[in-house]
C-alpha cells in the first residue's frame, strides 16, 4: 500500500510516552496514527487490548507502551510482567489474526553486561533485573506470534517530554553547583526522535512486504558511539552552557563516581552498547552520533518547553 495506505491505519500504543509522543510528531507516521492510550487500553487486561486492535483491525500496531521503572518493577514483578511480558504476546496474537505488522521496542538491558564490544542481536542474553526479564519475555511473545513483526532493542531512551537522564542532568545543573555522575556504566544515548524516524523507514520499506521476508525480526538500534554516564552527563552540562542555559554546575564540576555510590534495587549492565550493523544493512540506517541529539533536543527544551526543564 506504501504512499497510498489508508489514514489512521497504524495502531499507536503508548502515545504518552517519550517514543509514542516522537512518533506522534513525526511527519510521516503522524498522518496514519490511531491512538490507543490508557483511557482506552489497559495493558495489564488482555480482554481490552483484544477489543481495541480487532475494532481498529489497523494495518501497522506500534507498541510504544511500556513499564519503565526498572527500580519498581523489582518490588512489583506482576505488573512490570503484565505490561512487558503477557501484553506484547496478546498484541502480537491478534496483530496475527487481523493481518497487521508489529513494531515493538525492547532495552539493552537484556544483557549482562560482560561484553567488552558492542552486542550483536545474536548475543546470548542474560538480564539483570526483573524489568529487564520482563522485557525479554516481551521479545520472545512478539517473535512467537506474530510472522511480520519488527523488534527493535535500543538503550538510554530520552527526549524533551517525561523523565528521563537528560532532563534530570539539566535539573540538578541548574540547581546546584556539583553533581556527581557514575562512571561505571558504558551505553549510548538515543533520542526517541531518532526512534521515531527509525520506525518510520521501517513502516515504509516493509508496508507490502509477506512475512517469508528477511528483513522481519530483530533489530538494534542506537545512536553512534558510546559514552558513561558520566561523560553524557559532562556534555549535556556542556552543550546546554553553550545554549544559554543560567547552569550553577559547570561542566568541571560534573565528578565521577562508582555506581557503589548509589545502591540500587534492580542490577544494570557495566555495559550494554548495541551494534547497528545489522539495522543499517537492511534498512540503510545510519545512525548519527549520539552528542548531535543531545543537542537537538537542548534546543528543544531551550525553545520550546525551558519551564518544563527547569521543573523536571
Amino acid at each position: 500500500m506504501g504512499a497510498e495506505a489508508s489514514h489512521r491505519d497504524l495502531l499507536l500504543l503508548g502515545a504518552s510516552g517519550q517514543v509514542g509522543r516522537a512518533i506522534c510528531a513525526h511527519d510521516q507516521l503522524a498522518p496514519r496514527v490511531a491512538i490507543a492510550d490508557r483511557t482506552s487500553v489497559d495493558l495489564t487486561e488482555p480482554a481490552s487490548i483484544r477489543s481495541a486492535i480487532r475494532s481498529a483491525r489497523p494495518r501497522w500496531i506500534v507498541n510504544a507502551a511500556a513499564y519503565t521503572n526498572v527500580e519498581l518493577a523489582e518490588d512489583e514483578p506482576e505488573r512490570a510482567f503484565a505490561a512487558n511480558a503477557v501484553a506484547p504476546r496478546v498484541i502480537a496474537e491478534e496483530a496475527q489474526t487481523v493481518g497487521a505488522a508489529v513494531v515493538h521496542y525492547s532495552t539493552d538491558y537484556v544483557f549482562d553486561g560482560k561484553a567488552r564490544e558492542p552486542y550483536a542481536e545474536s548475543a546470548a542474553t542474560a538480564p539483570l533485573s526483573v524489568y529487564a526479564a520482563s522485557k525479554l519475555d516481551g521479545e520472545r511473545g512478539i517473535a512467537e506470534s506474530c510472522e511480520r513483526h519488527v523488534t527493535i532493542r535500543t538503550s538510554w531512551v530520552y527526549s524533551e517530554h517525561g523523565k528521563n537522564f537528560l532532563k534530570t542532568v539539566l535539573r540538578l545543573a541548574l540547581e546546584r553547583d556539583k553533581l556527581t555522575i557514575v562512571d561505571d556504566e558504558t551505553g549510548v544515548p538515543t533520542a526517541a526522535h531518532e526512534l521515531a524516524a527509525v520506525t518510520a523507514v521501517i513502516v515504509a520499506s516493509l508496508d507490502d512486504v509477506a512475512e517469508n521476508d528477511a528483513r522481519w525480526g530483530l533489530y538494534h538500534y542506537a545512536a553512534a558511539g558510546a559514552t558513561s554516564r558520566h561523560a553524557y552527563a559532562k556534555d549535556i552540562v556542556t552543550q546546554a552552557s553553550v545554549r544559554g542555559f543560567p547552569l550553577l554546575a559547570t561542566p568541571d564540576s560534573v565528578i565521577p563516581v562508582s555506581s557503589a555510590a548509589f545502591p540500587m534495587k534492580a542490577e544494570r549492565p557495566g555495559y550494554s552498547v548495541l551494534s547497528t550493523s545489522k539495522i543499517e544493512n537492511a534498512f540503510g540506517i545510519a545512525p548519527p552520533p549520539w552528542q548531535d541529539s543531545v543537542g537537538q533536543v537542548l534546543e528543544r527544551l531551550k525553545t520550546e518547553a525551558a519551564p518544563e526543564a527547569r521543573h523536571a
